[in-house]
């Protein structure tokens, strides 16, 4: 609908506009003004971005639904904590080489990939082994 557009829309613009008014307190020392206008983690960025995710989920089935239900990016959302575990090291680490881009995009993936099929998976498994063997003895 119209309207969750427009909200998607004023949730776009904001996100991006939030960093020149964070850069603009500074300038003036309005710091305390915008305390909750931080980058991504303010109140008011947490706010856009729930916007955003429900825009995604609830709004029309269009490019942005399409897009978030490729192949790909379900892949990347099947192995994002794994992702998440890893990328600090890689990214914000002082490994030399390995943390040299892109060669850390490469290697926190790399990572990312094997914990998430040699690790992750396996415990999925048998926690799912496992509720289901105490859902057998319930009934």
């Amino acid at each position: 609908s119209k309207s969750w557009q427009k909200w998607f829309y004023i949730a776009i613009i904001g996100m991006f506009s939030m960093r020149f008014l964070n850069m603009l307190s500074y300038r003036f020392e309005l710091e305390i003004l915008f305390v909750p206008f931080g980058v991504t983690y303010g109140t008011i960025g947490n706010f856009f971005i729930a916007i955003i995710i429900m825009y995604s989920i609830f709004g029309p089935k269009k490019w942005l639904y399409i897009f978030l239900n490729t192949r790909f990016m379900t892949f990347i959302g099947m192995i994002s904590y794994s992702l998440y575990l890893w990328q600090q090291l890689f990214i914000y680490a002082d490994l030399g080489w390995f943390s040299v881009f892109p060669l850390n995009i490469i290697c926190f993936f790399a990572m990312a990939l094997i914990s998430y099929y040699f690790i992750e998976r396996p415990f999925l498994k048998l926690k799912t082994k496992f509720e289901n063997k105490s859902q057998k003895g319930l009934t």
